[in-house]
């Protein structure tokens, strides 16, 4: 399986350094240097089932491979990311073994914190409308749950974001919860 998709990111940022000085003067607004900018890049991803019995997947996804030019706002710069998947069943039932690595040739950010980049995940799929969902997202534990009710679907993501350089040195929780309506 291929995609390509085409996306639109409108990204706002400040790339400068202030003195003690500047921050300090009564009207130090840092905002009147965010730069605006809105660019399009293009995403490939392909996923590749192999022969076994627990059915193995690899896949890759090279984002940003077109595009990515924001102007004033910097450059999105393209990344490779690989992952596979594997489905056992345990006790008559499938669950699925996830692990992917982001950035695989360190194009974004100035860190090689290899926890960062590495996730791990576990999902579990009871009969009819329950899946429970947990692993490993930057070092942190994470975990979710879908409720599928036919007409609706309720997602729930419970994860934490490093901000720091390094996995470890400065968390940022983040709760998420999608609604979406539809034949599911």
């Amino acid at each position: 399986y291929i995609r390509i998709t085409a996306k639109a990111v409108n990204r706002q940022q400040v790339d400068l350094s202030y003195s003690i000085r500047e921050i300090s003067e009564q009207k130090f607004d840092p905002l009147n240097d965010l730069n605006r900018e809105i660019g399009f890049a293009l995403d490939l991803g392909a996923l590749y089932p192999l022969p076994g019995r627990f059915q193995p997947v690899i896949g890759i996804s090279l984002q940003n491979i077109v595009g990515g030019d924001l102007g004033t706002a910097g450059e999105l710069p393209m990344q490779i990311n690989l992952g596979a998947s594997f489905r056992p069943t345990i006790r008559h039932k499938t669950v699925l073994l996830a692990a992917d690595i982001m950035d695989v040739t360190s194009n974004i950010g100035e860190d090689n914190d290899m926890a960062k980049r590495l996730h791990l995940g576990l999902e579990y799929r009871f009969p009819k409308i329950l899946t429970l969902r947990t692993g490993l997202y930057q070092g942190y534990p994470s975990f979710g749950t879908t409720l599928n009710l036919r007409l609706a679907r309720i997602d729930y993501d419970y994860h934490i974001e490093e901000i720091g350089a390094y996995s470890g040195q400065q968390s940022d929780p983040r709760h998420a919860i999608q609604f979406s309506v539809g034949l599911q």
